[in-house]
């Protein structure tokens, strides 16, 4: 994007559960609720000292599928240049970590100009190198990984224009920006600044920036575009040359090109989805590039499509990211980020619950397809974040998280879901190992077979030989209103607030019905019995050497002996009929109480449906 558009609860999973995420009921039996103070609730921070890899179309993190939930901040060098506006930095960080934002992306490039990185084509500024330098000790402070862009496409920070003009300069016969694709000099140029970044020495971290996993990935340029070839053959000959050179100096982490989404000849069908235009890139051709690791795409519907009301353009969002998804796990079998999106207070009619609705449609559409394609898509990225003081770099997209409660509170839910699904993920991919050991073929199944719950298909069971293992249990954590989220996305069809039915309305009963009927036969499974046996595990008494609570250590100390109490399954009927959500046994319900203490669990329609 071009810099001018400058009381909590927690729950646990059993592996169990885990076998299909759409079929989280099945496994009611396996979940209990305990509540937590507020103060001890956090927001899980990436702080792994390991790379994000890439396992076919997974974002991976010590073997655990990696969902995120991000933001951008092109400027973070620019301003970490000058000490004494540092801690402007710090504060959108620690901000940012503080909503369970956990990749940022900003600029590794200056040419030209104010502040600049590069000076002259091998000449660099230390000030400004010792300022990303900063901002890479501080993320890794934060817990937040980083996207480095390594060049503009437009002339905002030098951009391909300066490249080009810097060849001119030294009697190189050039015609225009275009040359920055095709010209061996102006080319030259580029790799030379991709070596010095990627081999640059942290003054802060001593840790040399191709070794430093606080980086997630290089993205090769922001935007590419060219107006001589719009069939996007030049443009993809130069991400090849580029993209394997990047892999050439450093090997460990992932790169991406930087793309807006726009498709080109190669699959002509897939034109329908531009907005009226193409850009001179072909997103498949270049993305089907070996050494790009995964696949980026951006949207402004509010400057592409320009006279168009709110619901065309948000319809717009909608196709544009669903077909790029479907690209992403068909054809180019890699993970897919929604890196940039936002809305600028510039629009005709801007308001911040507009914004609001938006940014809610945007994440939902991010969050369903992360859940229903196993993580092909790895996460969005807001544009953008600033700091408090910061007006002269207000573009219209701003976002201060210090001044607006309600922007941070649409984040952070966002950041919540997308880390309670990766955790559920992770359980599933360990699950799918198991039940593969018995799939027909040998194999891990097929994704029919994996996902039998979903498809109304009674799950694969293990040969009564094989005893099963007692299950392990993932502790997550997450506040009242997101659990309730989660269930409802996970085990019904989910809309945006602002697009559902009225809460009495017939359509919003036949889905409300629907979904008892749907939920309720997969918790009966094939079993008729009038009273229903679930064991509830008793947290065992703390001892002066307990490990400290949130642990995966103290998560194992945490479960004791087990007690049966009966639930009558009569009156889970009633509840279910009468107030639309199932009745659970509390853990502090015991064999000695006469009747167990029930808690309401799982509503069938979204807890913001009330409040209509």
């Amino acid at each position: 994007m071009q810099c001018r558009r400058n009381r909590v609860a927690s729950f646990l999973f059993s592996s169990k559960m885990a076998k299909s995420c759409c079929c989280l009921a099945a496994a009611l039996a396996l979940l209990a609720i305990v509540s937590v103070p507020c103060s001890s609730f956090r927001v899980g921070r990436s702080s792994s000292s390991s790379f994000v890899r890439r396992r076919g179309t997974q974002f991976v993190l010590d073997g655990s599928p990696f969902l995120f939930n991000g933001f951008n901040a092109y400027w973070l060098m620019h301003v970490a240049a000058e000490p004494a506006e540092r801690p402007k930095v710090s504060e959108v960080l620690r901000a940012a970590a503080a909503a369970g934002l956990t990749v940022g992306r900003a600029w590794a490039f200056s040419d030209g100009g104010d502040r600049a990185l590069q000076l002259s084509p091998g000449v660099y500024d230390e000030r400004v190198f010792q300022g990303l330098d900063f901002v890479i000790a501080e993320a890794q402070k934060n817990g937040v990984r980083l996207i480095l862009s390594l060049a503009n496409n437009y002339k905002d920070f030098g951009g391909r224009a300066q490249y080009v003009e810097w060849a001119r300069e030294a009697g190189v016969a050039v015609n225009g920006e275009d040359d920055f694709y095709t010209n061996p000099v102006v080319r030259g140029y580029y790799k030379n600044h991709v070596q010095k970044v990627l081999t640059r020495v942290n003054k802060f971290t001593n840790v040399t920036y191709k070794d430093d996993p606080t980086i997630l990935a290089w993205e090769l340029i922001n935007e590419p575009r060219c107006q001589e070839d719009y069939s996007g053959k030049t443009v993809n000959a130069w991400v090849q040359e580029m993209a394997s050179y990047c892999k050439s100096v450093d090997e460990r982490h992932m790169v991406e090109i930087g793309m807006e989404g726009f498709y080109g000849d190669s699959m002509p069908e897939k034109k329908q989805y531009n907005p009226g235009y193409q850009v001179g890139t072909d997103y498949i051709t270049s993305n089907l590039i070996e050494e790009i690791d995964f696949s980026t795409i951006h949207a402004y519907p509010d400057v592409w499509l320009p006279g168009q009301n709110e619901e065309a353009r948000t319809r717009f969002v909608q196709r544009w990211l669903r077909s790029h998804w479907d690209d992403a796990g068909k054809t180019l079998k890699k993970p897919l980020v929604f890196s940039e999106f936002g809305k600028s207070k510039k629009d005709p009619g801007y308001s911040e619950h507009a914004r609001d609705v938006y940014l809610d449609a945007v994440f939902s559409g991010v969050y369903d397809l992360a859940r229903i394609g196993d993580g092909s898509l790895g996460g969005g990225l807001v544009w953008q974040l600033m700091a408090q003081g910061m007006e002269s770099y207000y573009d219209g997209y701003e976002i201060v998280l210090a001044q607006d409660a309600a922007a941070r509170a649409v984040l952070s839910r966002q950041s919540r879901l997308m880390s309670v699904l990766a955790r559920t993920m992770k359980v599933a991919v360990a699950d799918e190992k198991e039940v593969g050991r018995f799939a027909p073929r040998g194999g891990r199944g097929t994704r029919r077979e994996r996902n039998g719950l979903h498809r109304g298909v009674a799950p694969m069971e293990k040969p009564p030989s094989a005893p099963s293992p007692p299950p392990s249990t993932t502790f997550v954590q997450a506040d009242a209103a997101t659990f309730k989220e989660l269930v409802q996305r996970l085990t019904g069809h989910h809309e945006p607030q602002h697009r559902r039915s009225p809460p009495n309305s017939p359509s919003v009963d036949a889905a409300r019905l629907s979904g008892v009927k749907r939920l309720h036969e997969r918790r009966r499974g094939g079993g008729g019995c009038s009273r229903l046996k679930l064991s509830v595990h008793k947290p065992a008494a703390a001892g002066p050497a307990s490990k400290p609570a949130g642990t995966a250590a103290a998560a194992e100390e945490e479960v004791g002996h087990k007690e049966v109490i009966v639930v009558n399954e009569e009156e889970e009927e009633q509840a279910i009929k009468e107030r639309r959500f199932y009745l659970h046994p509390s853990p502090r319900s015991s064999t000695r109480m006469p009747q167990p203490n029930l808690l309401p669990l799982f509503p069938l329609t979204s807890p913001k449906a009330g409040e209509q």
